[in-house]
């Protein structure tokens, strides 16, 4: 697949012809967004046609460590306790999130109280 993808060209995003080995896929919309310098498979293309070409996939460019995220940004915990303090009574914060979500439209809203510890590292990016 390498041989025959280097005489390939497909669409970017911006519909424009590129190589195919030039071309990513986006099966991780959700981080892509915050990636520069990459090229991805125009989204008329699907990932399993991405995929079966040999392209590569954002996924496995950033486990690989190919790809770094440079804006992504995830609080520190010192920053949420802060915010958090600044409610007198804990027990508001739903409420509160309830009408915010209300004044900005929403029809639904979904809250969902966590209360488990996980690891503080992520696969995809250490700070998060």
């Amino acid at each position: 697949t390498q041989e025959a993808k280097r005489g390939m060209f497909l669409p970017n995003s911006s519909k424009k012809m590129v190589r195919a080995e030039d071309l990513v896929y986006d099966d991780a919309p959700w981080l892509s967004s915050s990636m520069n310098n990459v090229q991805f498979l125009s989204a008329e293309v699907s990932n399993e046609v991405g995929a079966a070409l040999g392209l590569r996939s954002v996924r496995k460019l950033l486990i690989s460590g190919e790809l770094h995220l440079q804006d992504l940004s995830c609080p520190s915990p010192a920053w949420i306790e802060k915010q958090l303090a600044n409610f007198q009574e804990p027990a508001l914060i739903a409420p509160q999130l309830l009408d915010l979500a209300d004044s900005l439209g929403a029809t639904k809203a979904h809250l969902l109280f966590d209360f488990r510890t996980h690891g503080s590292e992520s696969i995809l990016q250490p700070n998060l």
